[in-house]
């Protein structure tokens, strides 16, 4: 179900004149950082679209299913799938039909290979494996927990293989929930000196409450996690790999007035994904009202052509459509954002 303030939001409601931007994402905090960018980021360009949402379930079933259904209704554009397994599913779907497709949080390698009609507005895996490793020496005791059929699996695999070259060797345990519950796991759990949590927010969140870490460990959780929550954890060393904010302002709006205008939308601090989505979302409307009649392949050149200031620098599009510009780092916890409550908006 969409949040109630979407219905109150003239400019994603024009009428059959207008472009069609479609939106796809789960139910989730991810569908509310997604609607939220596109509230503010419509708003911002100064122009009215139609808003349309698809629900991909976080599963490559009902993501395609979802992709039918976008391209059936006439859409001009999609943003969203953050999911790797939906993005994958989806895009194919979008390529065949030449409809330009924007992936501000999917990080899987192949998502652009060989695509003319797909962006990603968001770093890639291979990246985010460089820092995970760069948290872990050959010494080390090392514990991976990953979720089953999501991308946490797919970073266990890669992780456990470039720790091997260096002569690391893992305990690696897979579990769709947070409730692995094995004797082994918690003695590992106390153990071991570098614990990797790898899987959605919510997953990793379950895994810190279910488990003691021992206070000394670093505990590294991927991408999902970055955001003030993570703050929030009792443990006092952890990190998570994430793109390096320099602390500039996204277009032509501080970081801090986009976080207090989308706090006030929702009463909830925006995700990992906010502000790419924002800019994803923000560079498709600035390139209609610019020229109206951009869609397709023509939409996908002139994106291909812009530049963005941003907090994570100049970014551009290569020419096989990845984010150039972006940065990783691994970020400690008190380093990641604090909470915005909207009391400092403009």
């Amino acid at each position: 179900m969409l949040p109630e303030w979407i219905n109150r939001t003239d400019c994603l409601h024009g009428d059959h004149h207008c472009h069609q931007l479609s939106l796809s994402e789960s139910d989730g905090p991810n569908q509310q950082d997604l609607l939220m960018a596109a509230r503010l980021a419509v708003s911002d360009a100064g122009i009215t679209v139609r808003l349309r949402y698809f629900d991909d379930g976080r599963e490559a079933r009902q993501a395609e299913k979802a992709a039918r259904e976008a391209i059936s209704a006439g859409s001009h554009a999609v943003v969203g799938h953050f999911s790797s397994i939906t993005a994958l599913a989806a895009s194919p779907l979008y390529e065949a039909s030449e409809l330009p497709f924007i992936a501000p949080g999917s990080s899987h390698p192949d998502l652009c290979r060989q695509k003319r009609n797909t962006l990603r507005f968001f770093g890639r895996d291979d990246e985010q494996l460089r820092c995970l490793i760069a948290g872990c020496s050959v010494d080390e005791r090392v514990l991976i927990l990953a979720q089953r059929h999501n991308y946490g699996e797919r970073l266990a695999d890669q992780l456990n293989a470039a720790l091997a070259t260096m002569s690391i060797t893992a305990n690696v345990y897979l579990s769709a929930s947070p409730a692995i519950g094995d004797e082994k796991i918690i003695q590992l759990a106390l153990q071991s000196s570098v614990v990797y949590l790898l899987g959605s927010q919510e997953f990793s969140f379950g895994l810190m409450q279910r488990y003691a870490f021992s206070p000394v460990a670093k505990v590294i959780l991927s991408d999902d996690a970055y955001g003030p929550a993570t703050r929030q954890l009792t443990h006092p060393n952890i990190a998570v790999p994430f793109l390096i904010n320099c602390g500039g302002n996204m277009l032509d709006h501080t970081q801090s007035q986009l976080l207090s205008r989308a706090f006030m939308l929702s009463e909830r601090q925006p995700g990992a994904y906010f502000f790419t989505s924002y800019l994803a979302i923000r560079a498709l409307c600035d390139s209609w009202r610019h020229n109206p009649h951009l869609q397709g392949k023509a939409l996908i050149a002139h994106l291909r052509q812009q530049r963005w200031q941003t907090p994570y620098g100049e970014l551009t599009l290569s020419p096989q459509g990845e984010l150039q510009g972006l940065k990783w780092g691994l970020i400690s916890k008190n380093d990641l954002p604090v909470l915005n409550t909207g009391s400092n908006a403009r």
